[in-house]
């Protein structure tokens, strides 16, 4: 209802401002109920008269939480619209990513937060990301011998170099849960900070380290 508990409580405290201007004390009393009390009567009659109003003014009621929730819910819908239009890469595609509000609920440092968004754009300190840059004339992982390129599920998922620290911090994953979807996800994100807090890939430290 339009009818906030916000506006009447602001009309109620001019009204007792006025009458107390007037010299008059104000008292409330709690009652077990109504028969009986002077007015009563009255006051039935006219809450039946405003609930009968056919026609409401809607800005005399609007309250600013009111409008703040509309805003709110408008705002959300156009970013989803222009993200639903967004042209993104076949990789972000996978973790079907939808605008919210709600903020995560992780406590990471920042340096773990950039790894986990360099590994879910894409983009980042792995081979190959870097091969477009002039430096790197390959994208083949340099820390093992498999021959794939190093790219984030291989980092996650395949490469070698990292099987001990994929052990321990996986051993609670499915093996058919090995998927970036899944390990960007509320339930398997636990795994995957524990694997970049001992791996410490996707970071400038780690790639100037894996080059020496």
């Amino acid at each position: 209802s339009l009818y906030t508990i916000n506006s009447l409580r602001y009309r109620l405290y001019n009204w007792a401002q006025k009458i107390r201007e007037k010299g008059v004390q104000i008292y409330l009393d709690w009652v077990p109920g109504h028969m009986g009390i002077y007015g009563n009567a009255k006051a039935d009659e006219c809450a039946k008269y405003g609930a009968d109003w056919s026609e409401k003014d809607p800005k005399t009621f609007l309250s600013l939480s009111f409008l703040f929730r509309k805003l709110k819910v408008k705002a959300l819908e156009e970013w989803q619209d222009i993200w639903c239009k967004a042209k993104t890469s076949d990789h972000y595609k996978q973790f079907k990513m939808q605008p919210k509000w709600k903020p995560s609920q992780l406590k990471l440092t920042k340096q773990l937060w950039s790894s986990i968004i360099q590994l879910k754009l894409g983009h980042g300190y792995f081979r190959s990301y870097l091969v477009r840059l002039p430096a790197y004339n390959s994208g083949t992982c340099n820390l093992c011998q498999t021959n794939q390129e190093q790219t984030p599920y291989h980092l996650l998922f395949h490469c070698p170099a990292y099987r001990d620290i994929r052990y321990r911090a996986f051993s609670r994953v499915d093996r058919k849960d090995y998927n970036l979807f899944y390990v960007f996800s509320k339930e398997g994100q636990g795994a995957l900070v524990q694997f970049l807090k001992e791996s410490k890939i996707a970071t400038r430290k780690w790639h100037l380290g894996a080059n020496d």
